[in-house]
C-alpha cells in the first residue's frame, strides 16, 4: 500500500511526461510509439541485422552464435536509443515498463 501511494504522490508532483512530445501520461505516449522506427525483414534470424536473403548475415554464418535469437522490434535511434540510454545509464526503473510493453506487443503480433 505504502509504495502505491509513493508512486500516487510522485505521479501528482512529477507527472510522467514522454521523451519525445512531451505530452504528459507516459513516459512514450502512444502517438510517438506509433512513430517508433521498426525493423522490417529481411533480417538475420540469429542477431537480427538486415540481410538480403533474411536467413543468416555472412558473420552468423562463419560464427555461429551460441543463442537461438536476438531480436529488436526498433532500430536503435531516436526515442528508443534515448529510452533505453535513460533506463540504462540513469537508472529511470519507470522505463521498465512502457519498454516491456513496446516488446510484448512485438511479441504477441509476431509469433
Amino acid at each position: 500500500m505504502l509504495p502505491q501511494l509513493k508512486t500516487a504522490l510522485l505521479d501528482l508532483l512529477f507527472p510522467l511526461q514522454c521523451l519525445e512530445c512531451g505530452r504528459e501520461g507516459s513516459l512514450i505516449c502512444s502517438t510517438c510509439s506509433q512513430t517508433l522506427p521498426r525493423m522490417e525483414p529481411p533480417f538475420c534470424h540469429s542477431c537480427g541485422i538486415t540481410t538480403n536473403d533474411g536467413i543468416l548475415c555472412p558473420v552468423c554464418r562463419r560464427f555461429p552464435l551460441t543463442v537461438d535469437g536476438i531480436r529488436s522490434p526498433f532500430l536503435f535511434e531516436g526515442l528508443v536509443r534515448e529510452a533505453i540510454h535513460q533506463l540504462k545509464y540513469k537508472r529511470l526503473k519507470t522505463m521498465a515498463a512502457p519498454l516491456g510493453q513496446l516488446l510484448a506487443e512485438y511479441i504477441n503480433t509476431n509469433s
